[in-house]
C-alpha cells in the first residue's frame, strides 16, 4: 500500500512550507510516479496562481504605491539632471582639475553626466582636454558598483563612455586609440541592456571615425543604419542631423550634388528651436559644398539667407573656417582686395589656433589673390612659405608631390595663380582623400 502525502502537506509542498526532509520525501513519492498526488499539486498551484477577487481599497493602495515610486525616480531623474548641469558648470570653470574638488557625496551619475557633457561641449576648441574628461568617465565608470546599478546597467554606463572616449580620440586625430576605444564600446554594448538608442549612438560614432579613416562606403552605410532607425521611431531632429552628416561625407567623398541634397533635406527636418551647433553645421557644411563646387551664386544668396543660423557657433576654429570661405567667395567674384584682406586674417587665425595645415591652405589662397593683383613678388613669398610649412607636416605621397611640384615651378618661374589656386582646393580635398592623385589645371603647361 502506498503512502500517500496528505492534501494539507502537498499544499503546504506548494507553498514551500514543509521541512526539508519532508519535502525530499514528498518529490521522491511524486516522482514514482504518482498520478493522484501529482494532480492534486497541480490543482493547488492552480488555487494559489489563479487571480482572485481584489479587495478594492488594497487595490487603490497598490496604485498609490507604483504611483509614488514613479514620482519618486522622476524626482531622482530630475534631481540628477540639475546637480550634473550644476558640475558640468564647475568643471567649465574649473577644467579638469575641478574634478578633484567634487565632493565625495556627489552622485555618481550626475558627476558621470557631467564629465560627458563637458567633453562633448570641448569637441570644437580642446579636443586634448575633451580626451582627459571622457577618460575620467571611463574610470568613474569601471568603478561603479554591480550590486547596486545591476550588471547590465553598469555595461551599458561603460559602453557610453567608452563611446565617447573612442569620439575624443577620433577628434583629436588619434584613430589607433579611437578604434579601441568603440571596439571595446561595442562588446560592451553586447553585455548591457541591449538599449536602442544607445546602439545607434555607437553606429553614428563608428561612421564618424570610419569617415575620418576615408573609408566613406561604410560610414555611409552606417549613417543610413541610424537614419532609419530615428524615423522609424518618429524622431525627425535626429534624423536630420544624420543627413546632415550623412552630407558633411557625401562632400568629403567628392559627391557633391549628392552632399547638397542631404543637407537641405536633413535641415529641413530640424526642430528650429533645437541645437543651435546643428543648424550651423546645416548652413556652414552647404555652403562649403557650394564653394567648393564654384556655385557662387547660390553660395552668396545661401550666405546672406542662413546669415542668422551662421552665426550661432562660438567656436573659434568654425568662425575662421567660415572666414576662409567668405576670402574664397570674393576671390571668386574677383574682389581681390576684400579677398586678400580676409586671407591674411585667416591664416594668422589658423597660425594662433596651431592649425598649420589650414593656415598654409590660407597662404595658398593669399598667394592666389596676390598673383591676381600683379604682386608677384609677395605672392611668390606666401606660396614658398606655405609650401615649407606643408612640408614640416606629415602630409601624404600625393599631396607632398603637389607642393614639390609648386615649388619647382616657382624656381623655373613658371608658377601662374591657377596652379596656386588649383594646389589650394586640392590640399583642401586631400586633407579627407590623402589618395587622391594631383592633376595640375589644364592651363599650366608643363616643360
Amino acid at each position: 500500500m502506498i503512502d500517500h502525502p496528505s492534501s494539507e502537506e502537498l499544499a503546504a509542498f506548494v507553498r514551500a512550507g514543509l521541512p526539508e526532509t519532508r519535502t525530499r520525501e514528498v518529490v521522491r513519492h511524486l516522482l514514482l510516479p504518482c498520478a493522484p498526488c501529482a494532480t492534486a499539486v497541480f490543482e493547488a498551484m492552480g488555487r494559489i496562481l489563479a487571480p482572485g477577487p481584489v479587495d478594492e481599497d488594497e487595490y487603490d493602495a497598490a496604485l498609490d504605491r507604483a504611483m509614488a515610486k514613479a514620482v519618486q525616480y522622476e524626482q531622482q531623474l530630475q534631481q540628477r539632471k540639475v546637480e550634473a548641469e550644476r558640475l558640468e558648470e564647475v568643471f567649465a570653470q574649473g577644467g579638469v582639475l575641478a574634478v578633484q574638488d567634487v565632493p565625495w557625496e556627489a552622485d555618481d551619475l550626475a558627476l558621470f553626466d557631467a564629465l560627458l557633457a563637458r567633453s562633448w561641449a570641448l569637441r570644437h576648441d580642446k579636443p586634448a582636454e575633451m580626451v582627459r574628461f571622457a577618460t575620467l568617465a571611463v574610470k568613474l565608470a569601471q568603478r561603479l558598483d554591480a550590486c547596486i546599478y545591476g550588471v547590465r546597467q553598469l555595461a551599458d554606463l561603460q559602453c557610453r563612455a567608452w563611446s565617447e572616449l573612442g569620439n575624443a580620440h577620433r577628434v583629436s586625430d588619434n584613430h589607433r586609440q579611437a578604434t579601441h576605444a568603440l571596439v571595446t564600446a561595442r562588446g560592451l554594448f553586447e553585455l548591457g541592456t541591449g538599449d536602442a538608442f544607445l546602439g545607434v549612438r555607437l553606429t553614428e560614432l563608428e561612421a564618424s571615425l570610419a569617415a575620418d579613416r576615408r573609408d566613406f562606403t561604410t560610414a555611409l552605410l552606417n549613417l543610413t543604419l541610424v537614419y532609419r532607425f530615428y524615423r522609424r521611431h518618429k524622431n525627425d531632429h535626429l534624423a536630420g542631423r544624420t543627413l546632415i552628416l550623412r552630407g558633411l561625407y557625401l562632400n568629403y567623398a567628392d559627391r557633391i550634388d549628392d552632399a547638397i541634397e542631404a543637407l537641405r533635406q536633413g535641415r529641413a527636418l530640424l526642430d528650429p528651436d533645437r541645437d543651435p551647433d546643428l543648424h550651423y553645421s546645416a548652413a556652414h557644411n552647404e555652403l562649403l559644398c557650394l564653394a567648393d563646387s564654384g556655385r557662387v551664386a547660390e553660395a552668396r544668396v545661401l550666405r546672406i539667407k542662413r546669415s542668422r543660423e551662421l552665426s550661432l557657433d562660438k567656436g573659434r576654429v568654425s568662425q575662421v573656417r567660415l572666414r576662409a570661405i567668405d576670402g574664397r567667395l570674393d576671390a571668386a567674384q574677383r574682389k581681390y582686395e576684400r579677398a586678400e584682406a580676409i586671407f591674411r586674417e585667416v591664416k594668422q587665425d589658423f597660425l594662433g589656433l596651431n592649425r598649420s595645415y589650414h593656415a598654409a591652405i590660407a597662404g595658398l589662397d593669399l598667394a592666389t589673390v596676390l598673383f591676381r593683383q600683379g604682386k608677384a613678388a609677395e605672392a611668390k613669398q606666401e606660396a614658398l612659405g606655405a609650401v615649407e610649412m606643408f612640408l614640416a607636416l606629415r602630409i601624404g605621397e600625393q599631396a607632398f608631390a603637389a607642393v614639390i611640384v609648386l615649388r619647382t615651378f616657382f624656381e623655373m618661374r613658371m608658377a601662374t595663380p591657377a596652379l596656386i589656386q588649383n594646389l589650394a582646393d586640392f590640399m583642401r580635398r586631400t586633407e579627407m582623400n590623402p589618395e587622391a592623385p594631383f592633376t595640375p589645371p589644364p592651363s599650366v603647361r608643363i616643360p
